[in-house]
């Protein structure tokens, strides 16, 4: 691993201007019923997108009694403890209280998708005005609270709704922004019978009940006219502020709440993009679909935008059998599912192994986002490892991923291969009294399928490491020139001896090596440049790479006349 000095830092917060920070646009749900699987089990699936440095390590909470007064301190606010919480699974973003996705011990299942409201926008107005307006829970916190309080999937529902009116959502559901970062929360809920779909705006929300076979979410609304639950004075609401006219034949909660700002309107397009490649890959595969398919969707890149980005920072697979006779798992990947391995995962293992629950420098903490410090690289933590292998595998993608992925699947095969068995010998020991063994089983399992996945993936990271390009250094000066981004912004690209430095406008120069013909990385972040040529093989763009976008840079014409 290469050591990253302060100048990293500096770059890393350079491009996050570049490339902006939302990713409240790109996370995705969706899960096959009963009658879609294979085996006859609910199979509900999440890939996590966050900002590129928002480590998400997994954490695990067993079920614990609480005094009287107990309160829970979410960073923002504080809210009253319940006296008994389930115990819980789920990955946690290394500021937050909450979850991104988890499971209980009922095998009660949630995760959450981010959406642009109307009413979230008339809260920032108010704000921006000088208005008191009180921060709220965060969606991944309304998220774990629903999962510590219900035994059942309408039971979290309940929860969520009442969580959405008690204390509402205003804030930032994002590390180091405050109003930038808001949004409104959509939830699928799941437990081994049912699912339920829930959108919410502001403290008013709406449920359905899935009753096809097979159903997906992102960041956009999916209930229109037709609901199962919702919060009283939802319509009366959108009446008073002019956003529903009564004389109109029917009330749409998608038309009337979503933010129809053109900006959010062409997210929502984005966002129905993947809904429907998940979506159709469901049908696809129904009814047949199991672990390995859902695996299949989680890193699909078929569409504009795919599924697996590069700012994906886990991907859950909850497998909910309806019986006593196996237990739920919860597969997870950290960070990109396209480069990286599903492990087996039990709540009645009671622990997990520590390098899972370890962010990087700046350990996992309950901190107000505005006030989130950037998290870095470290060796202790599993998170990290895959997002170093997932910044490595950019720089090649083609043939790093096909490698990788023929690593990882062999892996994947043998740990599904065991996973059933392992569950029900696990169950029959609790249905007989014989929990702590159980856990025992269950915490070996997960921590043997760990270390094998800990092994090749720093035998990978190394690989990659360690391959030296065959590249002409003559051919550098094919780069030197300014190259703009947009008016006033440029980079430009200088050769010192045989070393090549980049310097955005009014920053540091940077050092880039080369990494393959015409592609550089930064030494000091995780970012990478790539020259384009013409037809006369003369260099023509600057393409910079980071956290799975890029942004285009047109070179300005030199010399003469120019």
């Amino acid at each position: 691993m290469k050591t990253r000095i302060s100048h990293g830092l500096l770059l890393m917060f350079i491009l996050n201007i570049l490339f902006g920070t939302r990713t409240s646009s790109s996370c995705d749900t969706w899960i096959a019923m009963k009658r879609a699987t294979k085996d006859g089990r609910i199979i509900f699936t999440k890939n996590s997108d966050r900002t590129v440095f928002d480590s998400q390590p997994l954490l695990l909470y067993g079920r614990k009694k609480w005094d009287d007064h107990a309160m829970i301190d979410l960073g923002r606010l504080s809210i009253p403890q319940v006296p008994e919480t389930y115990a819980v699974i789920g990955s946690s973003p290394y500021w937050c209280w909450g979850f991104e996705e988890g499971m209980n011990e009922f095998g009660v299942t949630i995760g959450n998708e981010g959406i642009m409201t109307k009413s979230l926008q008339e809260e920032i107005r108010r704000k921006n005005m000088g208005e008191m307006q009180p921060y709220g829970p965060t969606g991944m916190d309304i998220l774990r609270l629903a999962l510590e309080r219900s035994k059942t999937a309408a039971e979290a529902v309940q929860v969520i709704g009442y969580m959405t009116e008690t204390y509402g959502q205003f804030g930032s559901g994002l590390p180091a922004t405050d109003l930038k970062g808001a949004y409104h929360n959509s939830y699928m809920v799941a437990d081994p019978v049912e699912a339920w779909i829930v959108e919410t705006t502001g403290k008013h929300w709406v449920a359905r009940h899935v009753t096809e076979d097979v159903a997906s979410i992102s960041n956009t609304f999916s209930i229109t006219d037709r609901w199962d639950l919702a919060s009283e004075g939802l319509i009366r609401n959108a009446v008073r502020r002019g956003w529903w006219d009564k004389s109109s034949d029917k009330f749409d909660f998608s038309d009337v709440y979503s933010d129809d700002q053109p900006v959010y309107l062409a997210l929502q397009r984005r966002a129905g993009i993947r809904a429907n490649c998940s979506l159709g890959l469901l049908h696809q595969k129904a009814p047949d679909i199991d672990e390995s398919w859902m695996m299949r969707i989680a890193r699909d890149r078929s569409t504009t935008p795919g599924l697996d980005l590069d700012v994906t920072a886990s991907s859950c697979i909850a497998v909910l059998p309806g019986n006593d006779d196996e237990l739920p798992v919860f597969w997870w990947a950290a960070s990109v599912p396209g480069i990286s391995c599903y492990i087996p995962y039990f709540v009645q293992s009671g622990k997990l192994p520590s390098v899972v629950s370890k962010a990087g420098t700046r350990g996992k903490t309950v901190t107000p986002p505005r006030k989130v410090a950037m998290d870095q690289f470290s060796e202790d933590s599993f998170w990290w490892l895959f997002r170093d292998l997932a910044d490595k595998a950019n720089l090649n993608w083609d043939e790093r991923h096909k490698l990788i992925r023929s690593e990882f699947d062999l892996l994947e095969h043998e740990f599904m291969a065991e996973a059933k068995t392992v569950s029900k010998k696990a169950a029959l020991l609790i249905n007989s009294g014989s929990e702590a063994e159980a856990s025992g089983i269950l915490s070996s399992f997960t921590e043997k399928c760990l270390n094998k996945v800990i092994k090749k993936l720093n035998e990978l990271r190394l690989l990659f490491e360690n391959e030296v390009p065959d590249i002409d250094v003559s051919e550098f000066k094919d780069y030197i020139g300014t190259y703009e981004i947009r008016k006033g912004l440029n980079f430009d690209i200088s050769l010192v001896g045989e070393q090549l430095f980049a310097r955005l406008t009014g920053q540091p120069a940077f050092e880039v090596y080369p990494v393959y013909k015409d592609r550089f990385e930064f030494r000091v972040a995780k970012a990478a440049i790539k020259f384009v040529r013409n037809s006369k093989d003369e260099v023509t763009t600057l393409l910079l790479f980071q956290g799975g976008k890029e942004i285009p840079a047109k070179r300005v014409p030199s010399g003469p006349g120019k």
